[in-house]
């Protein structure tokens, strides 16, 4: 009984332990999962299906995937590059057969798309002794390959440089062995470098002096960390040449060793101390400057060159010690290389900064007599100022060049390549070595070898200039790439130094735009075509509605029935605006909307909207002020269709939701905001009493279809398009409209201007309507006009005047009744069954008899390609429905009054020829065609493609003037018509007129043709 107690206990006990090191091991497990999620690196694993389990958040946002990705089924084949994919699956099953993945480089796809280097290390999971999966961790290795390639490209190019300078340069490293050179001739090497690379000084053929001397002065320079100067000669077949050599320390165990060949100062040294310096004026013609000092270090002679450097009068300088004008100094520099040379009694150099920023390459030489004692010094000095800083330009260029993540190629005029970077190998999939062995004609598909040579002199010429092309990578593949390409002149050679970016993500994105585009087009013509469509259909009966409902106002004696017509003329006047709001926004959207300027009479305008609205505000006894400041002047430059708009809009919805109180429009010019001598900045604000609008609906108000009292529920007139469409038409017109408001206290907007000009007049056309009227009575009019409702208000209103109305229902019925009545005008509509306006106009304007006939367009087409259409389609004028009985008026009075251009035209082509006087009008024609194809057509294009009243009436004088000199009155009557026009700032005439002249010269053709 006690063992089995004994044993229950144990096992009792046994469970407890088993349950704290299972709780000991999930608390172990949550820390380390934490501890791995903070990592800054990318930590994965997968399942031997290649399935990733787990990632930590870094790896996630390093791949640009989220948790949610890594559950559907996310897998190795998805991160790793196609290209390394083969080699990844590999390596993969190396894993799962226990191996360990230690520093393995791949290329890493990001969820974008995007591709990136990476280093990966991997280690088997093992379960029971079993591999059941893989851990790994990534490192992002995008900026070390960067600097990689900065690195390499830096010495590159340090190399190139270093080529161009005139001296040698051998590096050594502390035991005297040759580690590198640089010389840009062998010629200048008394061995050949196979002779002497890699070796110590000892090991080669050199003369036991210098090779002493060098080590002597290789472990000076590394002891001291100074640069220590030597000069030694080397015995030539034409005689002994001699040469500096200065020790540079380069770190701890490297030593620069630069030398110069000073033969020619050797020589200079030789022929001072035989012929004496008062004999050495040669010298004096030197451009590097020269001094002749005394061993005390006063000066005794320089050259012309030395003086002119200092500013200085030689005569001021002999017995005078140098530091004193070089240096500003009471003692000489601390490196002088003429006082080293004083106390060494051999040649030393250095460079040597000014206080002025001029660096000085100086050179000290002791002159000694016969006995060996010193009796003189020799100093040569060289500004080095515009050498040192064109060095720290190339360097800063190079720097620059080897920071660019494009392919960089350097080629000679063969066109081979003699320098390449890393982005270069990495592109086209070439190691260094490969390319530096190829051509431009290996990579590029339009460099060929036959037009190298005119390319090569092009560039040349150019110096530099960018083009696109196409490259192919190694294994066959070709992408599009940028190619800025570069001429340089060095050292008397040429090269060519060519960038190359791949655009290949840049054309596919132009693609995708020039798609998008077509699509945005094609969407923008179908919901332009609806918007048209149903413009025209609503437009149609709105046209009979308005007018009829403005006839029965004038004819009912009964107040109720006054009072229902106004209502249907008033319902007709909401629709129609609807429909003009619905057009403009559609304008504005697809960038049609034009803006005009012209002069404008700010104050009349607003006091004109005032009395639109004056029935509204009376009903509501409200106070409406108008305050236009004195500074605003009468006439503005504006587009008045536009700011009418504007302004009808914002005082409308002040009148709409101001129940008592007032409202104020005030004008004032913004104080402090004039922008130029004839410019200023114009602010309008329209000012309520009424419900005002809450804060956070400032922004939102602006947009389409928005009422704010919608928000409450509570029913108001209109679409919610008005402020949209004012603050895109304020936009337009390089302005901005502002709201402040608060619910219960009234509501302000601010409309601002920027740049308005002031104007001089507003062109206005004095009318005699009775004039009008009576010269239109008795005029015959064929009405064409499928709807028998709009025919009848039509009919009404011109028999009411005395105007002979023929009416027919389409084109086809028109052009029978011609056959039997001549109207004097034809009222065309549109859109018809059987024989459209289009239809019948060009067959009115071809005809022989029916062509001087004037055609008034009547349409329910609004959009901006209909009305260029009709303009350019034979039509005289026309008119948009609905529209006012005046509007038709005031267009017939002016087709008729004047005579249509057609009819003209006809008179002179029905000219009998054979008459002295024929003859002479055709010849008046020919010059006048002549005249008008060299002068006036330039001047038309330029007025209808830039629509400015300066250009425009640039082109009407030119033709008014023609046919003055040539006596064709049409000409005149065209360009006085084009230029009261442009008085009145009248853009649909001007439209109208301007579509309209090369009618004109065809007709004019037409006539010589017939000669």
């Amino acid at each position: 009984m006690v063992t089995k107690k004994t044993n229950k206990q144990a096992d009792k006990n046994a469970k407890g332990m088993f349950r704290k090191l299972e709780t000991a091991y999930g608390n172990s497990e949550q820390k380390y999962r934490h501890l791995i999620d903070l990592i800054p690196l990318g930590i994965f694993e997968y399942n031997l299906e290649g399935r990733i389990t787990y990632c930590n958040p870094f790896g996630l946002k390093l791949l640009g995937y989220t948790q949610k990705d890594v559950g559907k089924n996310l897998t190795v084949s998805n991160i790793v590059a196609s290209d390394d994919l083969e080699r990844a699956k590999k390596k993969m099953q190396l894993l799962f057969r226990g191996k360990h993945l230690e520093g393995e480089e791949f290329t890493a796809v990001r969820k974008s798309g995007n591709t990136f280097p990476v280093m990966l290390y991997s280690y088997p999971i093992i379960d029971s002794g079993e591999v059941v999966g893989v851990r790994g961790v990534v490192f992002d290795i995008s900026k070390s390959r960067k600097i990689e390639q900065q690195l390499q490209e830096i010495l590159t190019r340090y190399e190139i440089m270093l080529n161009a300078f005139p001296d040698i340069m051998f590096r050594f490293d502390k035991n005297g062995r040759f580690l590198d050179y640089n010389a840009n001739s062998s010629d200048k090497l008394a061995l050949q470098p196979q002779e002497f690379m890699g070796k110590k000084i000892t090991q080669v053929n050199l003369p036991d002096e210098l090779v002493r001397r060098g080590l002597k002065m290789i472990r000076e320079a590394l002891k001291t960390g100074e640069i220590v100067t030597d000069e030694y000669e080397i015995d030539v077949p034409d005689g002994t040449n001699f040469f500096e050599a200065r020790y540079i320390p380069i770190g701890k165990d490297e030593v620069l060793d630069i030398i110069r060949d000073i033969t020619p100062i050797k020589d200079a040294q030789d022929t001072i101390r035989q012929i004496g310096i008062e004999k050495a004026m040669v010298l004096d013609s030197m451009t590097e400057m020269f001094a002749y000092y005394s061993p005390d270090l006063k000066i005794r002679w320089v050259n012309k060159s030395y003086t002119e450097n200092l500013g200085i009068e030689q005569e001021q300088l002999i017995g005078k010690k140098c530091h004193k004008y070089w240096h500003e100094g009471d003692s000489p520099c601390e490196n002088c290389p003429v006082v080293k040379a004083a106390q060494t009694g051999q040649a030393q150099s250095a460079e040597i900064q000014c206080p002025d920023g001029r660096f000085l390459s100086v050179r000290g030489y002791p002159i000694l007599n016969e006995k060996g004692e010193l009796s003189g010094l020799a100093e040569f000095c060289e500004d080095i100022t515009v050498r040192k800083k064109a060095l720290e330009a190339l360097n800063l260029t190079q720097f620059s060049v080897d920071q660019s993540s494009d392919a960089a190629f350097w080629m000679r005029r063969d066109a081979r390549f003699f320098y390449v970077n890393d982005a270069a190998c990495k592109a086209l999939g070439y190691t260094k070595e490969e390319l530096l062995e190829m051509t431009a004609f290996d990579v590029d598909k339009h460099f060929r070898k036959e037009i190298w040579e005119d390319y090569w002199a092009e560039i040349k010429e150019k110096k530099t200039f960018a083009i696109e092309s196409t490259h192919m990578t190694k294994d066959g593949h070709e992408f599009p790439v940028e190619l800025i390409i570069n001429f340089l002149e060095f050292d008397g050679k040429e090269y060519n130094c060519a960038f190359a970016r791949d655009i290949t993500d840049r054309k596919q994105y132009e693609e995708n735009l020039k798609e998008a585009k077509e699509r945005a087009e094609q969407a923008n013509r179908v919901k332009s075509e609806f918007i048209s469509n149903i413009s025209h259909e609503i437009r149609t009966p709105l046209n009979s509605i308005i007018g009829f409902s403005e006839m029965l106002t004038g004819h009912v004696q009964d107040s109720r029935l006054k009072e229902y017509a106004a209502s249907i003329k008033s319902a007709g006047n909401s629709l129609l605006m609807l429909i003009n709001d619905i057009l403009d926004l559609s304008k504005i959207e697809a960038g049609k909307l034009e803006i005009n300027l012209g002069s404008v009479d700010l104050r009349s305008l607003i006091t004109e909207i005032s009395q639109v609205f004056a029935v509204k505000v009376a009903l509501k006894n409200l106070d409406f002020v108008i305050d236009v400041q004195s500074e605003v002047p009468e006439y503005l430059l504006l587009d008045k269709a536009r700011i009418r708009q504007v302004l009808f809009n914002l005082v409308g919805n002040a009148v709409k939701f101001t129940r008592s109180g007032f409202l104020r429009v005030v004008v004032s010019v913004s104080q402090g905001e004039k922008t130029g001598k004839d410019k200023l900045d114009l602010e309008i604000r329209v000012e309520d009493s009424g419900i005002g609008i809450p804060p956070e609906f400032h922004d939102e108000i602006f947009n389409s279809f928005i009422q704010v009292e919608n928000k409450k529920n509570i029913s108001t007139e209109g679409t919610g398009l008005g402020l949209s469409i004012t603050k895109r038409l304020v936009e337009m017109m390089s302005g901005n409209i502002a709201v402040q408001s608060t619910a219960g206290e009234g509501s302000s907007f601010i409309v601002t201007l920027k740049d308005v000009s002031p104007a001089d007049f507003s062109g206005t056309l004095d009318r005699n309507e009775n004039l009008s009227m009576a010269f239109l009575r008795g005029k015959k009019v064929l009405l064409v006009e499928d709807s028998e409702i709009n025919r009848r208000f039509v009919k009404d209103n011109l028999q009411q005047s005395g105007i002979l109305v023929v009416e027919a229902e389409n084109g086809a019925v028109a052009m029978q009744k011609l056959k039997d009545t001549r109207p004097d005008l034809v009222l065309l509509d549109i859109m018809m069954p059987v024989m459209d306006g289009y239809e019948m106009v060009n067959k009115l304007k071809s005809s022989e008899t029916f062509r001087g006939i004037p055609v008034i367009a009547l349409t329910a087409l609004a959009m901006k390609e209909d009305i260029e259409r009709i303009s350019g389609s034979g039509f005289d004028g026309f008119l948009i429905k609905p529209f006012h009985i005046g509007e038709l008026f005031e267009k017939m009075n002016d087709l008729l009054a004047q005579g249509s251009k057609s009819e003209s035209l006809q008179e002179m082509h029905n000219l009998e020829s054979g008459s002295s006087y024929d003859r002479q009008f055709l010849n008046a024609v020919k010059a006048a065609l002549k005249k008008i194809n060299k002068r006036c057509l330039p001047l038309w294009k330029q007025a209808n493609d830039l629509k400015e009243f300066k250009t425009i009436r640039a082109f009407a004088t030119a033709i008014h003037e023609t046919g003055i000199e040539f006596n064709i009155r049409l000409l005149v009557d065209y360009g006085d018509k084009l230029i009261s026009y442009c008085d009145n700032y009248d853009i649909e005439k001007i439209d109208s007129s301007l579509a309209s002249f090369p009618e004109y010269v065809k007709k004019m053709k037409e006539i010589i043709e017939t000669e």
